[in-house]
């Protein structure tokens, strides 16, 4: 029985979108390859944050070492932003398919992953919301899910999700403004939160400006606009309560540390001759905030967004419209000021315009809505596709010195071949499959070029590892840490691993994250330690401090090669006498004493407040640490508390011979636990703060989803 004409339809679509997911794969995978990084190559993608941060909370939580509370990173913290902020991407399971020491290898595969589900969901925006045939929106596809930005920015992959969710998340928009349903956005919006909630935040206003954009180019009045703003702002509330086991909590965590050190440039953030630059194929100048932002598309969607503003079968209102809107997404990266409202009111600390992906998807999407409209161009309108060509080889030959002979030969190449495509693909009334294969592999070609090219400068101003380098580390560190107490903290001395302790699992006094706590920061800095914006670290000379801390070891990486590449050819082991454990009695006056750092950075006061305590005599005994508790005995000699170096973070309860007490500070930020005279057991137990008001709001949240799927099916029912 022959297929009905639905069916083949669907076989079409499922078809392209496979298409899409592979050849997005292929062409991200070459790339890498070419640059010998990667699944098939011998360097790994851990650098910059990858190394520094993300490898060690993927590391604690494939070994399963991931709790409420580590005491592995800056002598303790709460887990639940790190989580929210690096791991919540439903992604981040499959580091669970490969075994411990194929992580880097999980990393990428997760990245690639990513970057492919891109290209599908993409395609699926294209053949709904512009009816573009299926095999048409392939290489549109491949233009969005291999943009610059992903290149540039894979170094923090959680960003990536975004650009799964952003093509469904506007394809909803008109969910809310046909439909008048609200439940499909809901749902996109709840997984946007989760998988992070930084990125959502950029995500979501670029949404809102799309809605406003789109109600103007259909004429929607602006009592209907204002109804429909107001059912997406309703989706955003609902949506937060959905997610709101795992974003309350992160909040009230996280709402100290919400700040960046960079202030911006002061008048503009980059030049003309920067962005023409970041147009060219292949072009790398920074991932740092000195740069221009990442928009580049492929030289196909630069050239079509041109022609898209010369097509007169497209309305003028429209073509006004998206000028407008792309002329402020623009002027926001140029502006300090509006750069800043794009980063939550906080400028970044590297990594800039972090919502470039936005501007990306809209001039791919103006694009494609050009070339589907191409055959009823005239022709002398067609010529003004040859204008960025011309523009861009004048800047070539004017620029020479700034881009390298590969970044020259790809553009002057490519911005040949396209509008001669262009203007034979205009003759065909139907785009035969010749022409599609000819697209495919032009997309293919200059996407994967560019890929290459974007890494090679990433691996100049970096240096992709070897992977022998990862697995050596980790031996050594190995070897090192079986000889030692595990109850005593080591420091670790490596800037580019701060996060040491939680990637091998060892206690230790330094942190590296967005999520970690400006007090702590604030106290051990009080007392000669390092730090910085996100960041503290230990620093040698102030033994008394390393006394209180309980820093038993100095473990100090031995490098060679560049300064900008250094390998790490040793670790040397040095033993710190005099460590105090992690717990030991203080008498009751010593009890909510504060630090004056003055000049020796409190090394007197430390010193007199360890000799009255004598932590030697009164240390808390048979420690045990089981996830987020730490228990001990003690032998009390007078009525006082033990005092621990653990801050004092909010969701820490303290137990006593089974008793609830409460919990005191102690040198500024420590725990300490008031205990009467005698032998007693001594529990801690953290418990995340706002855990359950976090699931009581995600269940209301939840309900009225359920409510409203179930309201809107009851409409589509009656109106059947």
């Amino acid at each position: 029985m022959p297929a009905k004409k639905g069916q083949k339809l669907d076989r079409k679509v499922i078809s392209a979108l496979i298409l899409a997911f592979f050849l997005s794969a292929c062409c991200f995978l070459l790339a890498f390859a070419l640059n010998d990084i990667g699944a098939f190559g011998n360097n790994t993608v851990l650098i910059s944050d990858m190394k520094k941060q993300y490898i060690a909370f993927y590391s604690a939580l494939r070994e399963g070492r991931f709790h409420a509370y580590s005491f592995e990173i800056g002598l303790g913290t709460p887990t639940v932003a790190l989580f929210a902020y690096y791991l919540s991407s439903p992604f981040s399971l499959l580091i669970f398919l490969f075994q411990a020491e194929r992580l880097p290898t999980a990393i990428f595969f997760i990245i690639l992953l990513k970057v492919a589900c891109s290209a599908v969901t993409f395609c699926c925006y294209l053949i709904r919301k512009e009816k573009a045939e299926p095999i048409q929106a392939v290489p549109f596809a491949l233009c969005y899910s291999l943009m610059s930005f992903v290149f540039f920015y894979f170094i923090n992959q959680f960003w990536l999700d975004a650009l799964i969710w952003l093509p469904l998340l506007i394809l909803s928009l008109d969910e809310i403004l046909e439909r008048k349903t609200v439940s499909k956005t809901i749902v996109l919006l709840a997984v946007l939160f989760i998988s992070n909630y930084y990125i959502s935040y950029m995500t979501g206003a670029f949404t809102a400006l799309y809605l406003l954009y789109t109600c103007f180019c259909r004429k929607i009045g602006w009592k209907d606009c204002i109804v429909a703003v107001g059912r997406l702002a309703l989706s955003a509330v609902i949506a937060f309560c959905c997610a709101g086991f795992l974003l309350i909590p992160t909040f009230y965590q996280m709402i100290s540390s919400l700040s960046g050190s960079y202030d911006g440039y002061g008048t503009v953030n980059y030049t003309p001759k920067q962005m023409v630059l970041k147009l060219f194929i292949g072009y790398f100048d920074s991932i740092g905030n000195y740069a221009a932002p990442t928009i580049f598309c492929g030289t196909l969607v630069l050239m079509l967004t041109v022609l898209y503003f010369f097509n007169g079968s497209i309305s003028k209102r429209e073509r006004v419209g998206s000028a407008v809107f792309l002329g402020f997404l623009m002027i926001s990266t140029y502006l300090p000021f509006l750069d800043k409202v794009w980063h939550g009111f906080a400028y970044p600390n590297a990594f800039a315009y972090r919502y470039a992906f936005c501007i990306s998807f809209l001039l791919v999407t103006l694009a494609a809505r050009s070339y589907l409209h191409i055959g009823k161009v005239p022709k002398e309108t067609l010529l003004a596709a040859f204008a960025v060509p011309v523009v861009l080889l004048v800047f070539i030959s004017k620029l020479l010195r700034n881009v390298s002979p590969y970044t020259a030969a790809a553009e002057i190449l490519f911005t040949a071949i396209y509008p001669c495509f262009l203007l034979f693909r205009r003759k065909e009334k139907q785009e035969r499959r010749a022409l599609t294969a000819l697209l495919l592999l032009l997309v293919c070609a200059e996407m994967s070029l560019n890929g290459a090219l974007v890494l090679k400068g990433v691996d100049a101003q970096n240096e992709f590892p070897l992977y022998s380098q990862y697995t050596e580390y980790h031996q050594r560190m190995e070897d090192i840490l079986k000889d030692t107490d595990p109850f005593v903290r080591k420091a670790y001395v490596d800037d580019e691993r701060l996060n040491a302790g939680m990637e091998i699992g060892f206690l230790s006094p330094s942190l590296f994250s967005s999520a970690y706590d400006p007090i702590v920061a604030d106290t051990v800095s009080k007392m000669g330690y390092g730090k910085a914006s996100k960041q503290y670290w230990y620093e040698a000379g102030y033994k008394e401090t390393d006394r209180l801390l309980g820093i038993g070891y100095r473990l100090e990486a031995k490098k060679e090669g560049s300064e900008e590449s250094p390998v790490i050819a040793d670790i040397s082991v040095e033993k710190l006498e005099g460590a105090c454990p992690l717990g030991f009695f203080i008498p009751k006056e010593r009890i909510g004493e504060m630090i004056n750092s003055g000049e020796d950075h409190a090394q007197s006061q430390i010193h007199a407040f360890l000799e009255t305590a004598k932590p030697e005599e009164n240390p808390i005994r048979d420690l045990q640490m089981e996830g987020s508790t730490l228990r001990g005995t003690i032998s009390a000699p007078s009525v006082g508390a033990v005092w621990f170096s653990i801050p004092a973070q909010r969701g820490w309860r303290a137990f006593v011979d089974g008793k609830e007490v409460p919990v005191y500070t102690s040198m500024d930020y420590f725990i300490a636990v008031p205990v009467g005279e005698g032998d007693h057991a001594v529990e801690l137990r953290y418990r995340t703060p706002m855990q359950t008001a976090g699931i009581a709001i995600s269940a209301v949240g939840i309900l009225l989803t359920c409510c409203l799927v179930w309201t809107e099916r009851r409409k589509d029912f009656s109106k059947r």
